[in-house]
């Protein structure tokens, strides 16, 4: 359920993370610039990150691990799961 005046950013580990770097830290002068500051946040959250779900490797070497494998084996690999 959407919170009023919420713009649900994803899920809550996530939204911790933008509420801990982002939002009290920055003083925005302008919803524009605000909007432009949580994009290139969630850019380098979901694109430049290690994430622990992928092995603690970041979303492109994730996807270029399956790429290998797929192309090794021509199956995919078993989905991480935690």
């Amino acid at each position: 359920m959407a919170r009023i005046g919420y713009a649900g950013v994803g899920t809550n580990e996530e939204d911790l993370e933008v509420q801990l770097e982002l939002l009290n830290k920055t003083l925005f002068p302008s919803l524009s610039h605000a909007r432009a500051m949580l994009q290139a946040w969630r850019n380098d959250y979901n694109l430049n990150r290690p994430h622990s779900r992928l092995g603690w490797l970041t979303p492109t070497e994730y996807a270029d691990t399956l790429k290998i494998m797929v192309g090794v084996t021509g199956t995919p690999p078993i989905p991480l799961r935690y």
